[in-house]
C-alpha cells in the first residue's frame, strides 16, 4: 500500500547535518523518518489551541473509534500522551485522529502504535492491546 509523497530539498547547516546523520546511524533509522517525525511533532505542537488543549483531543473526540483505541492506549500512557502518540501515527500511516476507521486501522499502525509503548508495559498488557485493537480493526459497524 503505497503513500503519496512529495521530494523537496532542504539546506541544512553541515554541523547540523553531520549531528542529523550520527543520530540516524545511531537510532537505526532514515533521515527522512527523523525529519518527518521532527516536522509531524513541530506541527502538532504548532496546532494547539488557544487554551493549550491539543487539536487533536478535539479530533479524538469526534471519532469514537479513535476514542476506542486511546482507551487501550491509557492502559500504559496518560491520556495526553496516548492522544498525541496515536495522532503521529495516524498521520505516518496516512490518516488523521478525526477520519480514522476500521480499514485505516492496519495491523501496520496498530504494530507500529504497540512498538512505541512496548518499554512501558509489560509482554501481558502489549498481548492483550494487539487483541483488543486488532478486535477494534475487524468488528462490523462504526
Amino acid at each position: 500500500m503505497g503513500r503519496s509523497v512529495k521530494k523537496t530539498t532542504i539546506d541544512l547547516d553541515l554541523a547540523l547535518f553531520r549531528r542529523l546523520k550520527q543520530y540516524a546511524l545511531d537510532t537505526d533509522r532514515t533521515i527522512r523518518e527523523i525529519v518527518t517525525e521532527a516536522l509531524q511533532e513541530k506541527l502538532a505542537r504548532e496546532s494547539q489551541s488557544i487554551d493549550g488543549a491539543q487539536a487533536s483531543t478535539k479530533d479524538v473526540n469526534s471519532n469514537p473509534l479513535a476514542q476506542r483505541v486511546v482507551q487501550e492506549m491509557e492502559r500504559v500512557l496518560p491520556h495526553d500522551v496516548a492522544v498525541r502518540m496515536l495522532s503521529q501515527k495516524c498521520v505516518k500511516h496516512g490518516t488523521f485522529l478525526e477520519t480514522l476507521n476500521r480499514r485505516q486501522l492496519s495491523r501496520e499502525l496498530i504494530d507500529d502504535v504497540l512498538n512505541s509503548v512496548q518499554y512501558m508495559a509489560d509482554e501481558r498488557q502489549i498481548a492483550l492491546m494487539r487483541e483488543n485493537l486488532i478486535k477494534l480493526s475487524s468488528e462490523g459497524g462504526a
